[in-house]
């Protein structure tokens, strides 16, 4: 299989993560304090996508989000 169909089917899996992701985090997220409820979310989730970027392993993807995660939430505690 090749051309447009290839990279339509090649999407999918990626875009149903995607879709979990943000079904799943949804609910975490107050609208009244929003910066303070999605910016852990949103950096976490960059960090799952640097770390494996970067080390190229699922171990260290998860070990980047989970700090980059926390630090966030971390940061906010020194801020309050």
């Amino acid at each position: 299989m090749k051309g447009t169909l290839r990279y339509a089917l090649d999407a999918i899996g990626p875009s149903a993560i995607v879709a979990l992701l943000v079904t799943s985090f949804w609910s975490m997220v107050d609208t009244a304090a929003f910066i303070h409820d999605a910016l852990p979310i949103v950096l976490g989730l960059l960090g799952v996508l640097a770390g494996k970027k970067i080390l190229g392993s699922i171990a260290w993807a998860t070990l980047a989000g989970v700090c980059a995660y926390g630090a966030t939430l971390y940061g906010f505690s020194l801020l309050t």
